[in-house]
């Protein structure tokens, strides 16, 4: 409560309670409702028409090998998945989990048949509803347990209000590995093998898991309702492969699409109910919501709710982007995979308004701003949503039913789709600045690993986007982003992602690390020096901590000391860093950088001279404590020889060495984690020292 005083002043904190008792009041509102009636929606929709989003018609299989899509498609169909380091993973009910960090809770429920399994996961309210849905699946169907984390093991109550639902507070157990399976991300893949092979197998498998879904997660109740966030992504993969069958020629009977079209209303309904907004500090759970309703608005039948959530979703676009989005394209929230993330959701949503049917648009439009101010109202709409709208943001759609951007808007996204082209690293992945949780809006065209993972860092499809939007040649060169606070150095034989900045989130640091002066290097393809990534959330604040703190990165550390306070508490401790580093960078060229931060007694100054074959560093700190200057080694990355001021190394196509001018080196184990969930042992290169100036050096040439 005091750091958030001290640091946004006492008529922020007074409005955040102010706000939070309200929707306190209204949570209890709804609960009250929900206990004593059915919760599905059941319109008697016009099931007939055209429900279809107009997605990119580039289907070209070129990217995917045969046989590796075959088999993680017939993983699907066995419901075993490969998801935030699970390995593959049976997911039905009952089965055997492995545990995290030697926690495995490996909850099971009794049952006879799948009648009994309904009644102990349903409200009773909600029962002959989900009864009817569950009988429309094929008999010898097997039914997947979307409330476990089959991670550890661990399973949450369906029977929970969505609100009543906690988590943080169980050790190893992750909700965010239920929340990713519910995200059904993974239905695109039986669409493409159903293109491939003809075979109704993956049609009816598709319908069958959809079907599955509903009935055992009716709207409001379990862990798939907690986030707003969540809801909008499925409603996005839902409604985004649900056009690619049908485009392909599949037949959806009736009692489906009514059965769909009125669970996709509920997550409409939902997201327009449970906007993660705050007028103090939102982003990109909120993003998400917009981005999630866009979709939604323009798929399902033309109602009342969905005409307000169209108008509502487009001006918000418009306005978010804006305040989500440096003036330089980086994203606010000072991590370059989240920046990567709403640029999918960003560009996605524009493309699909692009290549929206004309007639849809001129039939979701408003006539006048007072009908949508009238509708905002009705939707009991957040009063500092309310007020924002206005003429200048109403949504303009023009006389051939285009939307009609702002120039400031399109200024914007195209210096969006530049920072994005600019800090892809080699081979179109993230670079590794700030936290990773493998977060992706929609794929179209997704790859994946032959462990049957999907391989959430390669970006070759957001980097097609980006060009698209950019909308000339691009070339990539050296790039300074002060807004973000990320400097891409390019030469001949490597490039450097150097850190230097905000928090972000306007001070907050929620997806933040302790980086500053860090940086990832790369020779080619070839990952040399890398950030040691994220692992996890709330399952183990322990490594959450360590995988965020200044040692664990490519800079300066003193033991017992962080760059900012890391708050040592479960929730949102685990997404919030207090600023203390202040960091500047003081001289900037295509062949020098010099940055500092101001977290210890004295400044740490980092000084770095490019060369075309060499990076010449010295860390400067007048502390009179031991400071540790750490290299942490890509897995990939084989020491050759070690003497005692140089290490030389191969990876790939790639000779390097780290040489330390005065101090000996020495080796030491780490863990990286390259994507959500997993980690790998690996070396870190340290130098140690109690001198004011620390030098060294590293040398890079072609193996070849």
């Amino acid at each position: 409560m005091l750091k958030i005083i001290k640091s946004k002043g006492i008529r922020f904190f007074l409005k955040r309670v102010t706000d939070k008792l309200i929707n306190r009041f209204i949570s209890w509102q709804q609960h009250s409702l929900a206990v004593k009636s059915l919760t599905y929606s059941n319109y008697d929709f016009d099931i007939n028409g055209n429900y279809n989003l107009y997605l990119s018609n580039d289907l070209s299989l070129d990217f995917i090998i045969k046989d590796r899509i075959l088999n993680i498609a017939d993983s699907i169909m066995l419901h075993k998945f490969n998801l935030l380091g699970s390995g593959l993973q049976d997911v039905t009910y009952n089965s055997d989990t492995k545990g995290f960090e030697n926690i495995n809770y490996n909850h099971k429920i009794r049952f006879s048949d799948y009648n009994q399994l309904l009644k102990i996961c349903v409200s009773e309210k909600n029962y002959h509803y989900s009864k009817l849905v569950l009988d429309k699946i094929d008999v010898d169907y097997k039914l997947i347990d979307w409330q476990r984390d089959f991670k550890s093991g661990f399973r949450w109550d369906s029977n929970y209000y969505h609100k009543k639902i906690t988590y943080g507070n169980i050790e190893g157990a992750d909700i965010k590995v239920p929340w990713e399976l519910g995200r059904l991300s993974h239905l695109i893949m039986l669409f493409y093998v159903y293109n491939l092979t003809g075979e109704d197998k993956y049609f009816n498998e598709y319908k069958n898991q959809i079907l599955d879904f509903i009935a055992f997660n009716p709207p409001l109740y379990g862990v798939q309702w907690m986030s707003a966030m969540d809801v909008a992504l499925r409603a996005v993969n839902i409604t985004s492969t649900y056009s690619l069958f049908q485009s392909s020629g599949a037949k959806f009977d009736d009692d489906f699409k009514k059965v769909l079209f009125n669970y996709l209303n509920d997550h409409l309904i939902f997201i327009i109910s449970n906007l993660e907004w705050s007028s103090g500090m939102r982003a990109n759970h909120y993003y998400t919501n917009i981005c999630g309703l866009t979709y939604l608005s323009i798929f399902l039948p033309l109602s009342e709710q969905t005409q307000f959530a169209f108008n509502f979703a487009v001006n918000e676009l418009f306005i978010e982007t804006d305040y989500q989005f440096y003036a330089d394209g980086g994203n606010f929230e000072a991590s370059l995979p989240y920046h990567n993330f709403a640029a999918e959701m960003l560009f996605h949503s524009l493309l699909l308004l692009k290549n929206s049917d004309k007639k849809r648009m001129e039939q979701l439009k408003y006539e006048n701003i007072d009908e949508y101010k009238n509708h905002s109202k009705k939707n009991n709409l957040h009063k500092d949503l309310r007020e924002r709208i206005s003429t200048k943001h109403f949504l303009a759609i023009s006389e051939n039913c285009r939307i009609e951007q702002p120039e400031i808007f399109s200024n914007k996204v195209k210096k969006i789709a530049e920072f994005t082209l600019s800090t892809l690293a080699p081979d179109s992945r993230d670079y590794l600045i700030g936290d990773n949780d493998d977060g992706f809006f929609f794929r179209l065209i997704p790859k994946y690993g032959s462990a049957g993972q999907i391989l959430v860092s390669d970006r070759t499809e957001l980097e097609k986007l980006s060009l698209y939007f950019y909308g000339e040649r691009f070339n990539r060169i050296t790039s300074f982003f002060s807004n973000f606070g990320v400097y891409i150095y390019r030469f001949e034989l490597y490039e450097m992602a150097v850190r230097c900045g905000s928090l972000g989130q306007h001070g907050k640091g929620g997806h933040a690390h302790n980086d500053q002066l860090s940086f990832e290097l790369y020779s080619g393809s070839d990952l040399l020096i890398c950030d040691s990534g994220t692992f996890t959330y709330t399952a183990s604040p322990e490594l959450r901590n360590k995988f965020r703190s200044t040692k664990n990165h490519n800079t300066l550390s003193i033991e017992g000391l962080e760059q900012n306070h890391i708050p040592k508490g479960r929730g949102g401790d685990l997404f919030w860093l207090e600023d203390k580093s202040k960091s500047e960078v003081l001289r900037l060229s295509d062949n020098e950088f010099s940055g500092r931060h101001l977290a210890y007694e004295k400044p740490h100054e980092r000084i770095l001279t490019f060369k075309n074959n060499e990076i010449i560093g010295c860390d400067i700190c007048e502390i009179s404590s031991f400071k540790r200057v750490s290299f942490h080694l890509s897995p990939q990355v084989e020491i050759l020889n070690k003497s005692e001021t140089t290490v030389f190394m191969k990876t790939g196509a790639t000779l390097f060495e780290i040489e330390s001018v005065i101090n000996n080196l020495k080796v030491e184990n780490y863990q990286y984690s390259p994507s959500y969930g997993m980690k790998y042992s690996s070396n870190v290169i340290v130098i140690e020292s109690k001198h004011n100036e620390i030098f060294w050096k590293i040398k890079i040439r072609n193996a070849i």
